[in-house]
């Protein structure tokens, strides 16, 4: 069974109100959830309130996603104390649709549903619509305007308009989009390129060739700059003939001409630069070049010198005689008659020549004047220096136009009449080999205003907006002032509501007539002051200021009509019966906004309407003129008596005009009938009374009556009770109704259980009470309960009410299953089938299987949202079994039979105990045999799967950590891998799904085994007949036993032979060798055995120089 079954099911069980009380209550939301946009990891807040008309609290729960929200521990979401549903961080699955159900607690009620709510998770995507191709515009062309719409999305869009082209506004264009619900996440749009391409220009000169003298051992450049748009093919003549590149002449890629060192002497001459376009050409004026050398031969040189800082040097050189001498002041340096060049003391100052040169002064320096446009302006600017400096200029740092600007001879500049464009900074350069300093002067132009467009007259209707606009030219930029002219006054408008003023415009907002007149528009700067005016004629289109109202006469009375109209021009007024003109004459008078009918009658009735019209608008004014006739009741009848079920016709004939309305009263009270023929069809007993028919109209009134009367069926019984005797019996009492003028002969009952249908229990009952037996406990019934009498049955009269609670059925489907806990199981079950009454608590028996120790458990049923729980503390690896019954009642307790009963095992877990009785046998000398008894049963918590044996060496001379082996299920295991002669501990463990506690530590010894070899063996003879033998013992971990004593052959263990020693040789002194007898070995001490024998008694000659070699071994044994 889903959720949504389960909390309907537990609804409808817990009403307990009346069905009566129910019919009046209503369940409506105040408050519905809205629609949101959020970001994913952002709090939400949804708002919904219910409201119950009657007694009861209501219950609010949420819906996301079709998915009712539970359990509110470890989610997301919480719902506040006013039932809103709260979202701290809404995650990306929450994202969809809400909706909150509302309920009424106690209550049958269905749950009722809020508006679906949806909300959207904030995103933000690139949908451009940027032009992927490159956009080409020329200096000064129209604007560039970006993408500025995206259909069918929710998008914000922008545009971007670069007016007034520059060669500035080249490059890439991009736009960056952002959500401001998502800050860090930015959209950057493709980017598009305007490339700007200069207009259409005639060659014209950017830098002008000037005149030059130059060194001959230096290089030099002849400077000659002609823009223009395309570019211009630039060529040089020399003394009127064209020259062409070569190795010491170069034309370079700017159009100046370039000189080699050493220049060439027979290139000095009259030089002109000319550059042609497809818009023209141009030529330079003709410049001279000069090679500026020295030719003559001195006769005597000048030699190299030392010198020190501070000191006087002299260095003489002869010239030839017809050299001139200059005498001058120079830099540092003085010329003397007798050709010695001097150097005066002065610090840190080194001449790379032995010729000085005169250094540039300015005389005259340029000023920084301020002037008008069209006047005249000459810069003054005159240099000294040797050689004679050449005076050159340049204006915002490139060389000057000479179309527009005449250099004069002594260096000024002048310009015949400025323009703005002069305005900016000149620099005057004066040039020699010596360098080329600079002054400069800052040109201002004033140019006063001029007009470049100006507004034009208009003429408006009134509450229409004008806007006029003007705009000059000046520098420094005119202020624009507007004025109003009229009647010979002129006052200046100010900002307003009405008068907006912007930038050289001016808006009228809701023109009124007397906006009408002459609006100046005047721009002042320093240099001047320009107006211009337009006329705002204002036109009124007609208005229809009082319309023609109906008119109701009677007959041969005068009836009139006004209709009032104003408007420029002045509107005329013409006037209509049912579409056809009228005029004068007759009964008719027409009196310029009026029309008057004189003597009215009949005929005269109808629509009568005023056109009025001025050319700008025309407006309809309709009135109705209504002649009215007094009412007249020409046939009137009413039947006295009808029988209920019956029909009846009732008339009222009438005359008059206008037609008079028919009006029905029955009992004075009015009805809602209105013609003149009343049909009551199946007539009610309600249809009783007086019948008054009323004829009226503007001219009169006049009325009829007379009475009907109906015979009717008996009204219900009232009152009437039903009272719950035990939860199967109801006991119903009534009294009788109206007996609808007919006596009551008997009464009919029926019954219904909740959300059926009726049945009848008895057809015929005189009596006014009755007992329903054999009903079941805890049921709503439904009784209904009508009189009869001659004329019929009466309408049934309910009442409804609940049979008493009684013990509930047993729980079914009892399900109980293992948990993750190894100590707890979970139970699941049903609702009895037949509950009875309310549930108020369940009670859970439990024991272990084959155990008569039984424990309850008791749940209160208000706190078991889902039928379900978990009985816990309980041993792992063990059969319970379980049953459950419910109860019904608060104070007097109504406990059911128990259900079937369920069993399940607990999950398994580690085991309680150790492996018991360990016992160790030494197998050899490198493994051990581990014996050991299973854990107790009772103590295993689950299926042994494998035993664990943990093993350390001890000692006495070998030592490790805890080593593990792992076995299957059996109960010994051999250790093999292990020292001799070594003390082992050895624990074992049992694993189920966990491994249990370990068994004490058990020791053992592994069996001895060969030894090792003896050590630092040394043999020393201190005489013929003796050899003196010392050893050491075997290192520790090579003994593997207790070294029991030394042999003079061999040493041994009960495990064998050892290992022989190394071999030691040495021999006896020299003697007369014989017959060795009597030999004895004698223990000196743990690590001495002295050997002595009887020598020979005959010694020979031939075992002369012989030595005795004695091989001694170690050996262990174990003591007996």
């Amino acid at each position: 069974m889903s959720l949504n079954t389960l909390l309907y099911v537990y609804a409808v069980v817990i009403a307990t109100i009346s069905a009566a009380r129910l019919s009046s209550a209503s369940l409506n939301f105040t408050i519905q959830p809205s629609d949101h946009v959020v970001a994913v990891g952002q709090p939400l807040l949804l708002n919904c309130q219910a409201r119950y008309s009657g007694s009861g609290s209501v219950l609010i729960s949420w819906k996301n996603n079709n998915a009712w929200l539970l359990y509110p521990a470890n989610k997301p979401w919480s719902q506040l104390s006013n039932h809103s549903l709260y979202y701290s961080s809404i995650p990306a699955q929450s994202i969809g649709t809400f909706i909150c159900g509302a309920s009424v607690t106690g209550t049958s009620l269905k749950i009722i549903y809020s508006r679906t709510a949806t909300v959207q998770a904030a995103y933000i995507n690139s949908q451009y619509l940027t032009k992927s191709t490159q956009c080409d515009k020329e200096i000064g062309g129209g604007e560039v305007t970006g993408p500025f719409h995206i259909p069918s999305t929710k998008a914000t869009s922008s545009a971007l308009s670069v007016r007034n082209i520059a060669f500035s506004s080249a490059g890439w264009y991009g736009c960056v989009a952002v959500n401001p619900l998502l800050p860090n996440q930015p959209r950057n749009s493709k980017r598009a390129y305007l490339t700007v391409l200069p207009a259409l220009d005639k060659p014209h000169f950017g830098v002008h060739p000037t005149n030059m003298i130059v060194p001959e051992h230096l290089p030099a450049i002849m400077q000659c700059q002609i823009l223009g748009v395309p570019p211009p093919v630039i060529s040089w003549t020399m003394n009127g003939q064209s020259i062409s590149n070569v190795s010491d002449r170069l034309f370079l890629s700017n159009g100046s001409l370039y000189f080699a060192p050493p220049v060439n002497r027979l290139y000095a001459g009259q030089y002109v630069c000319s550059g042609t376009n497809s818009a023209g050409s141009v030529s330079s004026v003709a410049v001279f070049f000069r090679v500026a050398y020295f030719d003559f031969i001195f006769k005597e040189n000048p030699s190299n010198q030392t010198a020190v800082v501070g000191d006087a040097v002299s260095m003489k050189s002869l010239e030839q005689s017809n050299l001139r001498l200059l005498k001058n002041q120079m830099m540092g340096c003085t010329f003397v008659m007798e050709r010695i060049l001097i150097f005066k003391p002065q610090e840190h100052l080194h001449w790379p020549m032995s010729l000085c040169m005169f250094r540039l002064l300015f005389k005259f320096s340029p000023w920084t004047p301020m002037s008008h446009t069209g006047s005249p302006l000459t810069l003054h600017c005159q240099a000294t220096g040797f050689p004679l400096p050449i005076i050159t200029w340049q204006k915002d740092g490139q060389p000057v136009d000479t179309n527009h600007v005449t250099l004069l001879s002594n260096g000024s500049l002048h310009i015949s009449t400025t323009v703005v464009q002069d305005a900016g900074k000149f620099s005057c350069i004066a040039t020699n080999v010596v360098g080329s300093p600079s002054v400069n002067a800052d040109i201002v132009i004033y140019v006063p205003p001029s007009l470049v467009s100006s507004a034009a007259n208009v003429t408006k209707t009134v509450g229409e907006s004008v806007k006029f606009e003007c705009s000059f030219n000046g520098i420094p930029k005119p202020v624009i002032q507007w004025f109003y002219a009229s009647g010979g006054s002129m006052v200046q408008l100010q900002q307003t509501n009405h008068y907006v003023i912007s930038a050289g415009s001016l808006e009228i907002r809701q023109i009124t007539k007397k906006d009408e007149g002459r609006y100046i528009c005047r721009a002042v700067n320093v240099a001047g002051r320009l107006e211009s005016s337009a006329f705002l004629r204002v036109k009124v289109p007609a208005s229809l200021d009082i319309n023609p109202v109906n008119v109701t006469v009677n007959e041969s009375s005068s009836a009139s009509f006004q209709c009032n109209a104003s408007g420029d021009p002045k509107p005329v007024v013409t006037w209509f019966k049912d579409g056809t003109q009228l005029t004068t004459g007759g009964r008719i008078v027409i009196g310029g906004d009026s029309l008057t009918v004189l003597s009215t009658v009949a005929s005269d009735a109808g629509q009568y309407s005023c056109n009025v019209s001025n050319g700008l608008s025309s407006h309809v004014g309709i009135a109705h003129l209504f002649v009215q006739v007094a009412p007249n009741i020409t046939s009137f009848l009413v039947p006295r008596l009808v029988r209920l079920g019956m029909s009846a016709t009732l008339t009222c004939a009438v005359s008059g005009i206008p037609q008079p309305s028919v009006t029905w009263h029955r009992s004075g009270v009015a009805l809602s009938v209105t013609s003149s023929l009343f049909v009551i069809g199946n007539v009610r007993d309600a249809d009783s009374g007086v019948y008054t028919c009323i004829a009226s109209n503007a001219a009169g009134r006049e009325s009829k009556h007379d009475n009907l009367t109906v015979q009717v069926a008996p009204s219900p019984p009232f009152p009437i009770s039903a009272t719950p005797v035990s939860s199967t019996v109801i006991q119903l009492s009534w009294r009788p109704g109206f007996d609808g003028h007919s006596s009551i002969t008997d009464y009919k009952l029926e019954m219904k259980r909740e959300s059926g249908t009726y049945v009848v229990l008895e057809e015929n009952i005189s009596a006014t009470s009755y007992t329903v037996r054999n009903l079941d406990p805890y049921t709503t019934y439904t009784f209904r309960i009508s009189a009869r009498n001659a004329v019929g049955l009466s309408p049934g009269a309910t009442i409804a009410n609940q049979t008493l609670q009684d013990a509930p059925s047993p729980p079914t489907a009892l399900v109980a299953v293992p948990s993750n806990n190894a100590t707890a199981i979970s139970l699941t079950w049903n609702r009895p089938a037949t509950p009875n009454g309310q549930i108020t608590r369940y009670e859970i028996q439990y024991n272990a299987a084959g155990s008569s120790d039984v424990t309850s458990k008791v749940l209160s049923a208000n706190q078991l949202p889902v039928l379900m729980t978990l009985i816990d503390s309980l041993k792992p690896f063990k059969r319970y079994q379980f049953r459950i019954r419910a109860a019904t009642g608060e104070k007097n307790v109504m406990w059911g039979n128990f259900s079937a009963v369920a069993e399940a095992r607990t999950g398994e877990a580690a085991p309680d105990a150790a492996p018991q009785d360990i016992q160790l046998q030494a197998l050899s000398s490198e493994s051990i045999l581990v014996h050991w008894k299973s854990v107790p049963s009772e103590s295993t918590n689950g299926n042994v799967r494998k035993y664990i044996i943990f093993v350390k060496a001890t000692g006495p001379y070998r030592f490790s950590d805890a080593k593990n082996f792992s076995t299957d299920t059996s109960l010994n295991f051999t250790i093999r891998g292990l020292f001799p002669w070594t003390k082992y501990n050895v624990s074992v463990q049992a694993f189920t799904v966990q491994a249990g506690p370990m068994s004490p530590w058990k020791q053992a010894w592994t069996l001895e085994a060969a030894p090792g070899p003896p050590s630092n063996v040394t043999l020393v003879s201190d005489s013929q007949h003796s050899i003196m033998v010392h050893l050491t013992q075997p290192v520790p971990i090579m003994r593997n036993g207790i070294i029991r004593g030394f042999i003079k052959v061999a040493a041994f263990t009960n495990a064998g032979l050892g290992d022989t020693s190394e071999v030691k040789t040495i021999y006896t002194q020299e003697g007369v060798p014989g017959t060795v007898d009597d030999v004895t070995a004698t223990a000196v001490n743990h690590d001495t055995i002295k050997i002595t024998w009887r020598p020979p008694e005959t010694p020979t000659a031939k075992s002369r120089n012989t030595r005795s070699r004695t091989t001694l071994l170690m050996v262990t044994r174990h003591a007996t």
